[in-house]
């Protein structure tokens, strides 16, 4: 609805002015909206809200009206308009929820008062806290907590405080119950250090007062080592002591090992009554004594000087080594000497190895000027008995005075004498080798080493057999070659001769059959009558370093390849890299005879294009996708580095697709590196699919 009333009174002001008033109010059953048009000043009471309204604008075509009035009968004691988003005012009380304010409502009047009495500022370590509203927060912070009753707040420190910086006592620091943990997680060194500074009477102690197990006190380094350093310049610099009479003290290491060193100083092992037990356990192991540096020593003393071990004035057992399983014991000496003698017998026995070694001198047996027996394997036990090794410069000497040298074996047992290098019989007068009862045997081992008679440098006549009788010489090798006349001399070997029918048999098994010539000289198989080289398997005539010739010669004789009855597969040439077949003839031609196909195979290529490279006299070019219309031509490119200028080059084309294109070759044009096919299109319809151009350079 759009009201638009005109003013009906005029009113005289001072000096006869006249004033237009506002027509009388307009009474509807709704609100007024922003399209009520009015004189400004205009009211409108809405009857069904009893709300009263006012225009105080129009701007744009859009009216602005106030309410001048709320719901019912406009509020009571203290009490203000109190606009809402999108929708009109009400009346309603100013409230403080938090009750910081003390709000009294009357006629015409609020008051508000803050409520109690407040601290104007709270100063403190960092800035100053101001009241708000009368009201001063006291929270807690890092390790503490408030808490608030009454008019009182309580500050308090965490149960479990955790400190993220350092923290420094001045005097003593005492905890009286509880567990006390310190844990740092800093990955640095002395990241727990307890340190003591005030003066030489100073100590620090671990001390656990009534704990009874093993690890009453514990030092533990879960993957680093554990280091006790002294720096007391005294024998008790650094003290174990199990104080309690029945006391022990328990080492347990791995396989790392447990090491003991002295800068210099004596080792003393003293146990009163108790044994001195040294690799006692039931593991096999090594015991070491001494070592071989410089004037080390060793002594062991079983008469009336010191023993080194056990040597407390208490009766009791020393015990070096022990008989378990495999356990070893050794003793050893530096340059000092290590003498063990004896005024009766020395014994040594064995259940295993017994050995005497020297890494730096002689060992003598029987070397002092007694005249004794010296007897070695003389028990009437089998046993085999070994002087001198195979190893490097080793060397057994046996020297004898005039009572000579004798070897001898009774009953079956052989005399073997048996050398990895040279075995040297040597002897000023006859050597001989002879059997009573047997055959005498040179190089009838399973050895494949060469037999050598008669080799030395001197002049010597050399018989095998005695040519009576039925006597024969028989020449035999096993896997090993035999070789005649095979040193570096020139000479002429003959084999056989050519007198009646001697005959000539070669033969050889698996290992095959060669003949080999060194230099220039020539291997010549010559015959007067046919010469046949028949192989159950391949036949293969080879040359490194010269070509391969058949039917060479000046003799006018055919030269027959694979003409026999049976089927056979010929093949001539090589397809490897740049290997090439020439086949010449003279005037009488070269004729192919068939009775199956004969093939040719092209090189190929295949482009969607009009241009490809086939670098062969022979080849099938493919060119997909062609679309030339009828009646037209179109030119094809082959690049071949075969082509030249003046090459005869027949060609054929082909073309595939379904429509009725006909492609015929109008011209061919050899260029240097390259040619060209030129192809007219005489089918009725344009071509729709592939060409083939199938070419064969004969002569470049």
């Amino acid at each position: 609805m759009a009201v638009d009333r005109q003013f009906r009174n005029r009113v005289y002001g001072i000096g006869d002015t006249t004033f237009d008033l506002p027509p009388e109010p307009i009474v509807a059953q709704r609100a007024p909206t922003a399209s009520d048009r009015a004189q400004i000043g205009s009211i409108w009471i809405d009857q069904t809200t009893e709300n009263g309204y006012i225009l105080v604008a129009v701007a744009a075509n859009v009216s602005s009206w106030q309410i001048m009035t709320a719901e019912g009968t406009g509020g009571t004691d203290g009490q203000v308009l109190i606009g809402s988003t999108a929708s009109d005012p009400d009346w309603a009380n100013i409230t403080s929820t938090g009750g910081t304010l003390v709000i009294t409502n009357g006629s015409n009047t609020i008051n508000m008062e803050v409520s109690g009495a407040t601290t104007s500022s709270f100063p403190t370590d960092s800035g100053t806290a101001n009241p708000l509203l009368g009201a001063t927060n006291i929270a807690g912070g890092t390790n503490i907590n408030t808490a608030g009753a009454g008019n009182s707040v309580t500050v308090n420190l965490d149960a479990s405080p955790s400190v993220a910086g350092s923290i420094t006592v001045g005097d003593t620091l005492t905890m009286s119950a509880g567990t006390c943990t310190i844990t740092a997680d800093d990955n640095t060194a002395d990241v727990i250090y307890l340190h003591a500074d005030g003066g030489t009477s100073e100590t620090i102690r671990l001390h656990a007062d009534q704990g009874t197990g093993v690890a009453s006190i514990g030092l533990i380094s879960d993957v680093g080592g554990i280091t006790l350093d002294s720096g007391l310049a005294s024998a008790d610099a650094i003290n174990i002591d199990a104080s309690n009479a029945a006391g022990g003290i328990d080492i347990d290491f791995g396989s790392g090992g447990c090491a003991v060193d002295g800068a210099n100083g004596a080792f003393t092992l003293q146990t009163g009554t108790g044994a001195i037990n040294l690799g006692a356990d039931a593991a096999a192991k090594a015991i070491t004594i001494g070592n071989a540096t410089g004037a080390s020593s060793v002594t062991v003393d079983v008469g009336t000087g010191t023993a080194s071990f056990g040597a407390s004035a208490t009766a009791h057992a020393t015990v070096i080594g022990g008989t378990n399983t495999t356990s070893s014991t050794t003793v050893q000496s530096g340059t000092g000497d290590l003498t063990m003698t004896s005024t009766d017998a020395v014994t040594i026995d064995g259940v295993g190895v017994v050995e005497i070694n020297s890494s730096g001198g002689i060992i003598g047996i029987g070397n002092d000027a007694v005249a004794q027996n010296i007897n070695v394997g003389t028990g009437a036990a089998a046993r085999v008995i070994t002087i001198g090794n195979v190893s490097g410069a080793s060397q057994v000497v046996l020297n004898s005075g005039t009572a000579g040298i004798a070897l001898a074996s009774t009953g079956a047992g052989d005399i073997t004498i048996d050398s990895d290098d040279t075995l040297l019989l040597d002897a000023d007068g006859v050597l001989e080798l002879n059997s009573s009862a047997g055959i005498i045997g040179i190089g009838n081992d399973a050895d494949a080493f060469g037999i050598n008679i008669g080799t030395g440098a001197a002049q010597r006549d050399i018989v095998i057999g005695n040519g009576t009788g039925t006597t024969s010489f028989t020449l035999n090798a096993g896997t090993g070659a035999v070789d005649i006349g095979a040193n570096a001399v020139a000479h002429t070997l003959t084999l056989g001769n050519v007198t009646g029918a001697t005959q000539v048999d070669v033969n050889t098994g698996t290992g095959g059959f060669n003949v080999a010539t060194t230099g220039t000289g020539d291997i010549t198989l010559d015959s007067d009558d046919t010469m046949l080289l028949d192989a159950d398997g391949v036949l293969e005539l080879n040359s490194s370093a010269g070509a391969i010739n058949i039917g060479n010669d000046g003799d006018a004789q055919p030269v027959n390849i694979c003409t026999g009855a049976a089927a056979r597969d010929l093949t001539l040439g090589s397809t490897n890299t740049t290997s090439s077949t020439t086949v010449q003839s003279g005037t009488g031609g070269i004729s192919i005879e068939a009775a199956g196909i004969v093939d040719m195979v092209p090189a190929t290529a295949t482009v969607a294009g009009v241009g490809l490279t086939i670098n062969a006299n022979v080849g099938v070019a493919t060119f997909t996708g062609q679309t030339t219309a009828s009646a037209a031509s179109q030119v094809f490119t082959i690049t071949n580095s075969v082509a030249t200028v003046g090459s005869a080059i027949l060609v054929s084309a082909a073309n595939l697709g379904a429509n009725d294109a006909q492609m015929t070759i109008t011209r061919v044009t050899p260029a240097a590196g390259s040619f060209t096919v030129t192809l007219t299109n005489n089918g009725a319809a344009a071509l729709n699919g592939d060409v083939l151009i199938t070419f064969w350079i004969i002569a470049a």
